[in-house]
């Protein structure tokens, strides 16, 4: 209801006498906006689905490799995804509180987003022993492995997600 329908509701029933009044504009328009809020947990629900989707395509490239898409693993496949996500949901809802919740989603979005662009293009495993690589690697090899297609990844599926949960 626009504001004009609703105070022309209203003097109808001052006119009329009838029972009590209509809730007022804002009321309504409250009760509107709250349907549409996204709250912490309706985030992280969002930021989980967007990781399963967008930042795990070689994990399921090779799931889809050893168990093909067929009739017998359709349910076995959609359980991987649904499990994936629950263990995401679970993890970020442990670590998100109200006021930590963006910038913790902000900061893994970013850093999947860089897992991501290394898991595809160097078929590499992040590991305990390759994030030991990642802090003994020296400046020569960081701008041996800085191109345009990871900074591509990087705006893609990391700081325009970021800015959007912002």
């Amino acid at each position: 209801f626009t504001r004009t329908t609703i105070n022309y509701l209203i003097k109808v029933n001052r006119k009329m006498k009838i029972g009590s009044y209509p809730e007022s504009a804002d009321k309504i328009k409250d009760k509107a906006n709250t349907r549409w809020e996204i709250t912490n947990f309706r985030l992280i629900i969002i930021t989980s689905l967007f990781l399963v989707l967008f930042d795990n395509f070689t994990f399921f490239k090779n799931v889809f490799a050893i168990y093909p898409v067929s009739i017998s693993n359709i349910g076995f496949l959609f359980s991987i995804s649904v499990v994936l996500m629950s263990v995401i949901i679970l993890l970020l809802s442990i670590f998100c509180f109200k006021y930590t919740t963006k910038p913790i989603l902000m900061a893994i979005l970013l850093l999947s987003s860089l897992a991501s662009y290394f898991m595809n293009n160097y078929n590499i495993v992040i590991d305990e022993t390759m994030l030991q690589n990642v802090i003994q690697t020296d400046s020569n090899e960081v701008f041996d492995l800085l191109n345009v297609k990871l900074f591509i990844y990087l705006f893609f599926a990391g700081i325009i997600p970021s800015i959007i949960i912002y």
